[in-house]
């Protein structure tokens, strides 16, 4: 795969994000990404919750941001 070429992301939440993989994605792209990785953490605080494991900080905080605009 060379340097120009995307991937999709199929990373958990809090797997790190350089600044590289964003310089070629459009904003409308990465509020996707965003948005949906905000929605994987909540869905990891529920399921946390309904199975009674602890939830880490990080993820806490990151299914509080709010979920950025839809943008087509």
């Amino acid at each position: 795969m060379g340097a120009a070429e995307t991937r999709p992301i199929a990373r958990g939440v809090g797997a790190a994000t350089t600044k590289a993989q964003y310089d070629l994605k459009s904003k409308a792209e990465i509020f996707y990404i965003l948005r949906r990785e905000i929605l994987a953490a909540r869905l990891k605080i529920s399921l946390d919750k309904k199975f009674g494991r602890p939830t880490s900080e990080k993820v806490r905080r990151f299914a509080a941001m709010d979920l950025p605009p839809v943008i087509r």
